[in-house]
C-alpha cells in the first residue's frame, strides 16, 4: 500500500500546479467561446471546467491523506466530496477520449469531417459526457454512501451483504439462480 505522504505530496503539487494552469486556461476559453468556437475549443473548455471542480475538492482529499487516510469530517462531506472527486476524473478521461477522436477524425477523414465538424455536436457531446459520469457516480454514491434503511432493524432480519453471499455460495444457494449457482460453485474450486 502506498504511503499516506505520499499521497498527500501528489495531491499538493496536482493542487499547486493545476490551479493556476486551469484558472489560465479557463480565462482564455472564456474569451475564444465569445467567438466562433471550434468543437475543439468547446471540449477543451469542458474539460477544463471539469479539472477546476477537481481542484475545488481536492483540498478535502489532501486533509484525509493528511490524517493518515481516515476522514474525520462530516459523512455528508465525505460523500460529497467523494462524488465530485470520482465524477470529475471520469468526465475528464471521457473529454481527453472526446478530443482524441475528434483529432482522430480530423486526420483519418478531413474533407468529410470538416463538412460535419460543429460547435453543437462538441456540445451536445460534452453534456452527454457530463450526464454519464454523474449518473455513473451517482449509483455509487447511493448504493455506499446513502444510509442503510435496515440498519435499524435487529441483525437477523437484516439483508446479507452481496459480498458475503458471493464468498459463501454453498450456504444459501436456494436462493440463487441454476446458472448463477454453478458459477459460483465453479469460482469456490478455483
Amino acid at each position: 500500500m502506498i504511503n499516506h505522504w505520499v499521497i498527500l505530496s501528489v495531491y499538493i503539487l496536482t493542487f499547486l500546479i493545476g490551479l493556476p494552469a486551469n484558472l489560465l486556461a479557463i480565462c482564455t476559453f472564456f474569451k475564444k467561446l465569445g467567438n466562433k468556437p471550434s468543437p475543439n475549443d468547446i471540449l477543451l473548455f469542458n474539460l477544463t471546467a471539469s479539472d477546476l471542480v477537481f481542484l475545488f475538492f481536492l483540498p478535502f482529499k489532501m486533509y484525509e491523506a493528511a490524517s493518515g487516510m481516515k476522514w474525520h469530517l462530516s459523512q455528508s462531506l465525505c460523500s460529497t466530496a467523494s462524488y465530485f472527486f470520482f465524477t470529475t476524473i471520469y468526465t475528464s478521461s471521457m473529454l481527453l477520449m472526446a478530443i482524441a477522436i475528434d483529432r482522430y477524425l480530423g486526420l483519418v477523414f478531413p474533407f468529410k469531417y470538416r463538412l460535419l465538424r460543429k460547435p453543437i455536436y462538441a456540445t451536445a457531446g460534452s453534456i452527454i459526457i457530463w450526464l454519464i459520469s454523474a449518473a455513473h457516480c451517482s449509483i455509487v454514491f447511493i448504493i455506499v454512501h446513502m444510509p442503510d434503511p435496515t440498519a435499524t432493524l435487529p441483525k437477523e432480519q437484516q439483508q446479507q451483504p452481496a459480498v458475503e453471499v458471493l464468498h459463501a455460495p454453498t450456504q444459501h444457494p436456494q436462493h440463487l439462480s441454476g446458472s448463477v449457482r454453478v458459477l459460483l460453485i465453479l469460482a469456490d474450486f478455483s
